[in-house]
């Protein structure tokens, strides 16, 4: 059986698929990097499976509560508000993007380095979305044809294209391709579930033996209000468009993998583990919220989400 590991973007919400992670070591006894054959993350999720991956010999540099912890001593320097947002408040926003991405390209440096796609401890697959070219793009570690070979790109570079959401952060270059300018994978593919099971059939052609487990960032359920003045003033509302993009498209994958990886008889071969955030707290939902106080709200929400679903847990544990 060939296991793959999804994992949704989400911001600082990504401290719910760490924990996850996190127990997953726990229960297992081995690091995540030898419990899955192919790593897929999208956006704050590639941060977690790219890091996982990083080599110390032959195991894993980081474990899943090192990343965890990275999240959460790194928060604010992730998400720095830039000059122009500091000097002119909400003016600024219409003016620049949110957020320094020096700040963050420094953060990736100190973890990452100057590591490549080919040094990483197993197959990964991160998504990204090209503007300049106008589609879909994949950094990969394999490849299936020699002519297709992709450059062997920086970790941190991809990362940062990876993670570039439109408004949060400007698009991201990496020197490997000249001419692209890479957005956040969220756009398309928030839930990459779809993107890894298609890798893994095209690693693993002759297999059709597959387990794919899916980690989310939070559901949202708050209602977006498009009423009164809001629905005058666009940016009341289309700020929510990327939010309702990464929720509908995550909504369709885990509805077209239900179906394709159906269980087969008593064996399950699709683990999806999400959490639904509370409807009345509107600061857990945002990406960007790095207050001590909400990081311990998604804290609290990622034991939850363990304590509500420890007996899939054990189920899925046997099987890695």
């Amino acid at each position: 059986m060939k296991k793959i590991l999804s994992i949704d973007g989400g911001g600082i919400r990504g401290i719910l698929p760490a924990m996850m992670l996190c127990e997953l070591e726990r229960r297992t006894g081995k690091p995540v990097a030898e419990q899955f054959d192919i790593f897929v993350g999208t956006s704050t999720g590639a941060i977690l499976a790219l890091g996982l991956l990083v080599p110390n010999g032959k195991k894993p540099r980081y474990s899943a509560n090192d990343i965890l912890k990275l999240y959460e001593k790194e928060a604010e320097s992730m998400f720095r508000k830039s000059f122009l947002h500091r000097a002119f408040g909400l003016a600024g926003r219409f003016l620049h993007t949110q957020y320094n991405h020096r700040e963050f390209e420094h953060v990736l440096n100190i973890y990452f380095e100057q590591l490549k796609l080919s040094d990483l401890l197993k197959p990964a697959v991160i998504p990204s979305y090209d503007i300049h070219g106008r589609r879909a793009h994949f950094f990969k570690s394999t490849f299936s044809k020699l002519d297709e070979r992709p450059p062997d790109s920086e970790i941190r570079h991809i990362i940062r294209a990876a993670t570039a959401a439109p408004s949060y952060f400007a698009p991201a270059t990496i020197p490997d391709y000249p001419k692209a300018a890479f957005i956040d994978g969220g756009v398309f593919a928030n839930d990459p579930g779809m993107c890894a099971y298609t890798e893994g059939l095209d690693m693993y052609s002759e297999s059709d033996d597959f387990l794919l487990v899916s980690l989310g960032t939070g559901q949202a359920q708050r209602e977006i209000d498009v009423t009164g003045l809001q629905a005058w003033f666009h940016y009341g509302w289309a700020r929510s468009i990327l939010k309702v993009m990464m929720d509908g498209s995550s909504d369709s994958v885990d509805h077209q993998l239900r179906h394709v990886l159906a269980s087969d008889g008593e064996l399950q071969r699709y683990y999806r583990f999400q959490e639904m955030l509370p409807a009345n707290d509107s600061g857990i939902e945002q990406l960007d919220n790095v207050t001590a106080e909400n990081l311990a709200r998604l804290r609290q929400l990622g034991a939850k989400m363990i304590d509500q679903q420890s007996t899939e847990l054990d189920q899925l544990c046997r099987l890695l």
